[in-house]
């Protein structure tokens, strides 16, 4: 635990006086280590896009194969859905944290099908650690060329603030603040 004196210095667990700045610069130092300090791509504010019909049916693409799969299949076999592809919304929660051929893959596969549909896709993104911090919509598109794998608050942030690593075995339950949390809100229904 590290303790702040008045004077704005502060004394490490080992008793070391340091002054904020140095202590500010060590943190910066090892977010930066880590990637934490990449800049978000632009967002949109919510407020743009709320303009348009509330969807009928929404898509979570989480970008694994799961997900990934079952938006092929609608988007190329009609008798594989109930729905028109004009109700289809599709969004994914970036966390940040995606292997660039994740991001190859989906750009070069999917989102080409996506657009000739004219498929109505969102990528969102935490904007900080709380749910009351919101999300920013990083892209809403019917005609999708792009991922935006990073938001202002990533995967990596929640770890570090959590001193944790990510659990890659059963139910991924480092990820479902940066992903669920986010699609769920407004009542939004979800077909994954």
């Amino acid at each position: 635990m590290i303790s702040m004196s008045a004077a704005g210095s502060m004394l490490t667990p080992l008793g070391v006086q340091v002054s904020k700045d140095v202590a500010l610069q060590a943190v910066r130092a090892a977010q930066a280590a880590l990637g934490l300090l990449r800049p978000p791509p632009p967002a949109l504010p919510l407020a743009s896009v709320r303009g348009q019909p509330a969807p009928k049916v929404v898509a979570a693409l989480g970008l694994g194969c799961d997900s990934s799969a079952i938006l092929a299949r609608w988007l190329t076999n009609p008798s594989s859905r109930d729905f028109a592809l004009d109700d289809l919304v599709v969004i994914t929660a970036m966390t940040g944290q995606e292997w660039p051929v994740t991001r190859l893959l989906v750009e070069e596969h999917l989102l080409p099908l996506m657009a000739a549909a004219g498929v109505r896709f969102i990528q969102v993104a935490r904007r900080g650690p709380r749910q009351a911090d919101g999300i920013d919509i990083l892209s809403d598109t019917r005609s999708p060329d792009r991922l935006q794998l990073v938001g202002a608050w990533t995967l990596a942030h929640e770890m570090f603030a959590g001193a944790t690593v990510p659990q890659t075995a059963g139910d991924r339950l480092c990820s479902v603040d940066c992903t669920k949390s986010d699609l769920t809100k407004d009542g939004l229904s979800i077909r994954d």
